[in-house]
């Protein structure tokens, strides 16, 4: 708690946000930055269950440190004691999709428009396939886990709570054996034969299966999570149950006065979701289709996150004037595409400044990635307000919608975005005449591949830090903060240690150069220094 005060003021009014069984969230702001955070303080009790509970924020936070997409939330940092275990978080100022549903209901007495569910939901199966690319099981999508950023209609969505999330090949080495009744035909006949002396079965009744371990909430838990054997089409149908409640104003399987036990036979029901109500009338034959299709009860005719992302809804759905200077922004083909101007930061100009990020021509190659992972750490301190433009330019170059920049992204909006001079020029850069040079996709990956994290691709901290240099104000706190994260002793100075093991953020140094790049380190680096590095000047 000491570390956090140090960081963090608490506001003396308006400080909370809200609170459940564990614990409590509320506004913090930082004191060196004067940014208004949110901070989640999960409260440990004393035993076995503390120890479960501690385990599973600790999840999350390795969750959330690990996944960088524009639509989860992004974590700052994470302080502990004995009691607590504190997450310092973007605040989302817009409230939950729940509470927008919960108005449409009550208030406006009629279902969301078209093109805004369509552009929540694009966001949510965005974050999802995001997540499924890397293994990841979200396993508690519901309207309350989806934060708005900001209070604005057209606000961006954040994905939040990844307490139940794990990875697949987790989930499957914890299955647990249960035992059964025998089902299917073997099953009618075993129960049929007569037992032997002694009670013995002909043919055992009963049989041992391995079950994954069910986690959700129930009303918009898969089939198949009830059964335990699921995948990442679970997550599909839980985005499914969403949209259904965004396009109807009703939840498909439950309706007041319903237990959990009428909510799970409804669930299990072959039959699916009931799409006869009035409210579907209104809804256009594409988007039906889309909900259909997540709701899909057998998984293996279910799509994937990143098919249902492809679905020609995306496309087809009416045009919305939504004011998104830096709102809700598509990369794709989608209705907000095609509903906003061309983007202000072309692929060409992301190509040059990573060409500058990989190779800054001042700077030798122990300080250019020494200078990487500055402008990664001074990226974590910028402000929404600062990420606006960046995140719409994201999402436009970002041509399949999965969250992550890959060098086939650029190539594409190389092609469609750049004028003819513009396009010539990055093209001399790289030295190809033509963007049929053989040569050109592989230097275009050698570039992304340098600031990605996350395999050859680039993620949205990734984009930021390649982009601060250009397109971003950055304040004389936030450089400064930056350093006093390195600078623990408080010295003013940089230490070669400190400096050692910030060469490790972001991309770590493969272990063969990590002696080739430590002896090309000064024995220490002062604020001015690390100022002039970065090149950046408030």
């Amino acid at each position: 708690m000491t570390d956090l005060l140090k960081e963090y003021t608490f506001p003396e009014t308006d400080a909370a946000l809200g609170s459940g069984a564990f614990g409590t969230v509320m506004k913090v702001t930082h004191n060196g930055t004067g940014e208004v955070r949110a901070m989640k303080a999960v409260r440990l009790s004393d035993g076995a269950e503390s120890a479960q509970l501690r385990e599973l924020v600790e999840l999350e936070v390795s969750m959330l440190k690990s996944l960088d997409h524009v639509n989860l939330l992004r974590l700052h940092e994470a302080f502990r004691d004995a009691s607590c275990v504190y997450l310092v978080t973007e605040l989302c100022a817009g409230g939950s999709l729940a509470e927008r549903l919960a108005h449409q209901r009550t208030h406006l007495r009629k279902p969301m428009l078209e093109g805004l569910a369509a552009a929540y939901a694009e966001q949510i199966l965005s974050a999802a396939s995001y997540c499924h690319d890397r293994g990841v099981l979200h396993r508690d999508l519901k309207p309350e886990n989806v934060l708005l950023l900001t209070a604005r209609s057209d606000s961006p969505v954040k994905v939040i709570d990844f307490g139940l999330s794990d990875t697949v090949e987790r989930i499957r080495l914890n299955c647990t054996q249960e035992v059964h009744d025998r089902s299917g035909a073997l099953g009618a006949v075993a129960r049929l034969l007569p037992k032997l002396p002694g009670g013995l079965e002909i043919l055992a009744t009963k049989e041992t299966k391995e079950v994954m371990q069910r986690a959700g909430t129930p009303h918009y838990m898969a089939p198949e999570v009830y059964a335990g054997r699921y995948d990442d089409k679970a997550d599909v149908w839980s985005i499914g149950v969403i949209l259904f409640e965004m396009l109807s104003n009703r939840h498909p399987f439950y309706t007041e006065g319903n237990d959990l036990e009428a909510v799970k036979r409804r669930i299990l029901t072959p039959a699916g979701a009931d799409f006869c109500d009035p409210a579907w009338g209104e809804v256009s034959t594409p988007a039906q289709r889309a909900c259909q299709e997540c709701l899909q009860p057998d998984p293996k005719r279910r799509p994937s996150a990143k098919q249902t992302l492809a679905h020609k809804w995306f496309t087809t759905v009416p045009r919305l004037a939504l004011g998104m200077s830096g709102g809700m922004d598509s990369g794709r083909s989608g209705f907000l595409a095609s509903a906003r101007s061309p983007p202000r930061i072309s692929a060409g100009q992301v190509l040059d400044a990573l060409q500058n990020f990989a190779f800054p021509g001042y700077v030798g190659t122990t300080r250019a990635r020494l200078r990487q992972a500055f402008l990664r750490l001074v990226a974590r301190e910028l402000a929404e307000v600062q990420q606006e433009g960046l995140r719409g330019a994201f999402l436009r170059l970002d041509c399949d919608g999965d969250g992550a920049l890959s060098a086939a992204d650029l190539a594409a909006g190389l092609e469609s975005t750049d004028t003819s001079s513009s396009h010539q020029s990055i093209l001399s850069m790289l030295g190809f005449q033509t963007t049929n040079d053989n040569g050109q996709m592989e230097e275009i990956r050698s570039l992304v591949a340098t600031a990605g994290t996350a395999g050859e691709n680039m993620g949205f901290s990734d984009f930021l830090a390649v982009m601060l240099p250009y397109h971003v104000a950055v304040q004389e706190p936030q450089l400064r903060s930056a350093f006093g994260r390195l600078d623990s002793a408080k010295t003013g100075r940089l230490p070669k240690s400190t400096l050692q093991g910030a060469l490790q953020v972001g991309q770590a140094v493969p272990q063969e150069e990590v002696a080739a790049f430590n002896a090309g380190l000064p024995q220490d680096l002062s604020y001015a220094e690390f100022r002039q590095l970065v090149g950046l000047h408030p």
